[in-house]
């Protein structure tokens, strides 16, 4: 059985959301992503009160490329021998910074509030320590922990590089940001697809899974019933946005206002319906157009 020990760090600022990292107990123990770079220190101070030492981990496994998921593998592999594994599509955006924002090109074809967000997120980070990968990752590779294998499976659509960790034997399974305690995972129209992120959920939701660790929030039990949960709510939001449409065209603010309410973040809510929308779009049954400015949306 694994043992594993959850592991919350906060960010420094407000904007940014706590995440869990994980490390699993063993010869050489494993940590499963590492953070923000700025949170190292908590994670050694959290590491010395289970009786390990940031030198102990002989191996990052980064479920993804977001900077609270990968932040910590420089300052971490300073201190300790520890490899860096993650798949092969996330090594990009981890190794160099300046791929986190997208060209020029493709912001161009998003809304001002998301750009400018966007552009913020990234001025924050232009100077993160970046580290190596060193061990690149497929769908199907089997990471040795102990005498039992977590699988790895290529769970897109939160992120291109997005990877879950199943270990089949215990049905564990360490989800990253595919599961949620509460509400849906954040899908972002910069490098996410909505539609990847919808039948990456209905792969898990075929799998034996008794328990998950989660990178937001805590472990759960009932995670088919919770996967399901989501899946229903992302349908809804996409029969609301058809049901709004079939009363004619929108402008893309109209559309997020009637579907939140004016409720949450800008950049969340927007980059919600946006990535809806371009699914449907995707799936013929909408388009998007660009007039005066302004992102119009009407049924095809």
């Amino acid at each position: 059985m694994l043992k594993v020990y959850r592991i919350l760090l906060e960010p420094n600022l407000q904007i940014l959301q706590s995440v869990n990292v994980f490390l699993i107990e063993g010869e050489e123990p494993i940590l499963i992503d590492s953070g923000y770079q700025e949170s190292v220190g908590q994670l050694s101070i959290k590491l010395d009160e289970i009786g390990f030492k940031l030198r102990d981990i002989s191996m990052i496994i980064n479920t993804h490329e977001h900077l609270d998921h990968f932040g910590g593998n420089a300052v971490i592999k300073e201190t300790s021998r520890a490899k860096v594994a993650a798949h092969e599509l996330a090594i990009p955006l981890m190794e160099d910074m300046r791929k986190q924002l997208p060209s020029e090109k493709h912001l161009k074809g998003l809304p001002d509030v998301i750009v400018e967000y966007a552009r913020m997120r990234s001025s924050i980070y232009e100077n993160l320590k970046t580290a190596k990968v060193d061990v690149k990752l497929k769908e199907g590779d089997f990471i040795k922990v102990g005498d039992l294998f977590l699988e790895v499976l290529h769970t897109p659509g939160h992120a291109p590089g997005h990877i879950c960790l199943y270990e089949r034997e215990n049905r564990i399974l360490f989800a990253g940001d595919m599961i949620t305690e509460k509400g849906t995972p954040f899908v972002d129209c910069l490098h996410g697809n909505i539609g990847n992120f919808i039948k990456s959920l209905e792969r898990l939701h075929t799998l034996e899974i008794d328990r998950a660790f989660l990178s937001h929030g805590g472990e759960i039990t009932e995670v088919r019933e919770r996967i399901g949960e989501i899946l229903q709510r992302e349908l809804v939001i996409e029969q609301k946005l058809l049901e709004i449409l079939k009363n004619g065209e929108k402008e893309f603010s109209e559309l997020v206002e009637e579907v939140y309410g004016g409720k949450g973040f800008p950049y969340f809510t927007y980059n919600s319906v946006l990535a809806h929308l371009l699914k449907l779009r995707d799936e013929n049954l909408l388009k998007v157009e660009k007039k005066a400015g302004k992102f119009v949306i009407s049924l095809l």
